[in-house]
């Protein structure tokens, strides 16, 4: 998690709309046995399906990660990194009314898979496992606000995605944009 905003609100570099302390990035991240850095993952591909790529980790803890070299990740690991940016994505849909927008390549990818596992977490006993929730299953999402998805759900195929003046690309992390 990171770029909330600002300790005092002043601007990010590159991050305009992370001065109230709404907006937060979220990196889904893999810890592979004896590497230096943790993995990162490039979500890319114009249509579903999407693929993911690892990002090549920076040389040292000052550096970043770099979209040369990247690698695609076999087809095992691909679907427990989709799953996991689902996982993300379902807390986002189960706590709906509170969300403003989720930015994200590949969210219409998984979107459907993210609205189960809300579902399945809130059958499994909701508060016990993820915390304040729904209070009632067809709370998650419903119906009525599920057909505006796109207005808040955005990536690869939404309208205000990667156009002037609309969402930038998020290809490696999520931005979320809470009602404030």
């Amino acid at each position: 998690m990171g770029d909330v905003s600002h300790i005092v609100g002043e601007t990010i570099d590159d991050h305009a709309s992370h001065r109230r302390g709404v907006d937060v990035d979220l990196y889904v991240l893999g810890y592979p046995a004896g590497a230096s850095f943790p993995e990162a993952y490039l979500c890319s591909g114009s249509a579903s399906p999407f693929t993911l790529e690892r990002l090549r980790p920076p040389s040292d803890e000052k550096g970043s990660y770099k979209e040369a070299g990247r690698t695609r990740l076999d087809a095992a690991s691909e679907r427990a990194v989709f799953t996991r940016f689902a996982t993300v994505i379902a807390y986002c849909i189960a706590t709906w009314p509170r969300l403003d927008t989720l930015a994200w390549h590949g969210v219409a990818g998984v979107e459907e898979e993210a609205a189960e596992i809300a579902r399945r977490a809130f059958d499994g006993g909701w508060r016990a496992a993820w915390g304040q929730g729904p209070a009632r299953r067809g709370d998650i999402a419903p119906r009525e606000m599920w057909s505006r998805r796109r207005s808040k759900l955005v990536g690869q195929g939404s309208k205000s995605y990667d156009v002037t003046g609309g969402w930038p690309l998020h290809q490696d992390h999520l931005h979320i944009r809470l009602v404030g």
